[in-house]
């Protein structure tokens, strides 16, 4: 996947339940990632925009895996990048809250910015 620096990306993300519980979230329909360093970990940017609140319910169920939708933004939230995550390699990655209370995160993946 790739993403131009300031833009934002609608796609969608294969999610397969592997536990016991229900995966749910509760927004707009999308479920939006967070950009992190791929060599830390660190949360540098995410979406910034305004989305629209429908109280929508998603479930992830057992058996076959789903695709849910995705919104990307290449926002910064560290200072030193600027206003937008600058063109390289990162990684993304999504939470996902259980039923119980629990949040759950999907591994780092991996996407480029270009400019």
């Amino acid at each position: 996947m790739t993403v131009q620096t300031g833009q934002s990306v609608r796609g969608s993300l294969r999610i397969h339940k592997l536990g016991e519980h229900t995966v749910t979230w509760h927004n707009n329909r999308n479920l939006t990632v967070v950009i992190v360093d791929p060599d830390q970990g660190d949360v540098v940017g995410s979406f910034s925009g305004m989305q629209h609140f429908r109280g929508y319910r998603f479930e992830i169920l057992l058996g076959a895996p789903q695709s849910v939708p995705l919104l990307m933004g290449t926002a910064s939230l560290v200072a030193q990048l600027g206003y937008a995550i600058s063109p390289g390699d990162w990684a993304f990655r999504a939470p996902l809250n259980v039923e119980d209370g629990r949040e759950l995160w999907t591994p780092a993946l991996e996407f480029a910015v270009i400019p």
